[in-house]
């Protein structure tokens, strides 16, 4: 970051005046569901997909568009990918660029320069859905191993300010999906513990962007 660490903060903080709590983060129910709604009114939608484990975000997107071109990137061999590393996709090349439960696997380095090739992989006015885990739900971050750099709501949009994207696009979610007696748990029944703890029940933070047309 060319402007310090000093400016991500003071975004972050941008970010914290507008949802000064977790629980002010609406709820959405997939990520997939976000992804699609960024490509609506899109004609003939071109998206890439980091991180793509089994390509079955195409699936969802083909709902919507049947001719989007649905491009992966990932280095796992198990499923057949277009590109192993980000850098051998094109630039400005994208419509919806979806990055889910990736960014905290890198360091905090790591993921800025990553969102910044995101942002540069969009077409002007192309949208980013990157998730990553709610670190509000005990050891949800910490479950996995391989996780380095955790990300609070506030955070993950800030970061996404530093690199480019603009406040007035910028939208968060927490991702959270279930049955109607779990939601009623949730969101009635346990929500004054959660508030007295301060611990969430949605699993992951997604945040929606566009790349400014002048970018």
């Amino acid at each position: 970051m060319s402007q310090g660490w000093d400016h991500l903060y003071r975004l972050r903080r941008q970010v914290r005046d507008r949802h000064r709590s977790i629980w002010t983060v609406p709820l959405a129910k997939r990520a997939s569901d976000l992804a699609r709604r960024a490509l609506a009114g899109v004609a003939s939608p071109r998206a890439l997909d980091v991180g793509a484990n089994d390509r079955r975000l195409a699936e969802k997107l083909r709902l919507d568009h049947a001719d989007v071109v649905y491009e992966s990137v990932d280095p796992d061999p198990e499923f057949e990918h277009d590109y192993s590393d980000i850098s051998q996709s094109p630039e400005s090349s994208y419509d919806m660029v979806a990055c889910f439960e990736v960014i905290e696997h890198v360091s905090l380095e790591g993921a800025m320069e990553l969102l910044d090739t995101l942002r540069r992989r969009l077409r002007p006015g192309g949208s980013i859905v990157i998730t990553t885990p709610n670190i509000f739900v005990p050891g949800q971050f910490h479950r996995d191993a391989t996780h380095r750099t955790a990300f609070a709501y506030d955070e993950l949009g800030g970061a996404l300010l530093a690199v480019g994207f603009e406040m007035e696009s910028l939208e968060l979610f927490r991702v959270y999906n279930d049955g109607l007696l779990g939601k009623l748990a949730h969101r009635v029944l346990f929500y004054p513990w959660h508030r007295t703890l301060g611990v969430d029940f949605a699993l992951s933070i997604a945040a929606v962007a566009r790349r400014p047309a002048e970018r």
